[in-house]
């Protein structure tokens, strides 16, 4: 369906477990991994996708007390700032 797939992700334990899937599923090389706060990955990743129409699927969720956000709890409305200020008009 997508011919790139970023994820970010805040633990290296992540990282392997979603490394398997996307082995099972066949689709690994579509996939790049992004360790560390999204808060912190998300700017410079936007900013390499400026010009790229792009699909933003944010999880907005915790799944463990280690995955929780140091500044905050779920970082929903930063990452949203984050996103629409460097998105391009011409990126759809």
């Amino acid at each position: 369906m997508f011919d790139r797939v970023d994820t970010i992700e805040l633990l290296p334990d992540l990282i392997a477990e979603a490394k398997e899937r996307v082995e099972v599923g066949g689709v690994a090389e579509r996939v790049t991994f992004h360790l560390g706060d999204s808060t912190e990955v998300l700017p410079a990743l936007v900013a390499e996708l400026a010009e790229v129409p792009t699909v933003w699927f944010l999880d907005a969720h915790q799944s463990g007390a280690d995955t929780t956000h140091i500044n905050e709890r779920v970082p929903l409305m930063t990452e949203l700032r984050l996103i629409a200020g460097g998105v391009s008009p011409r990126a759809g």
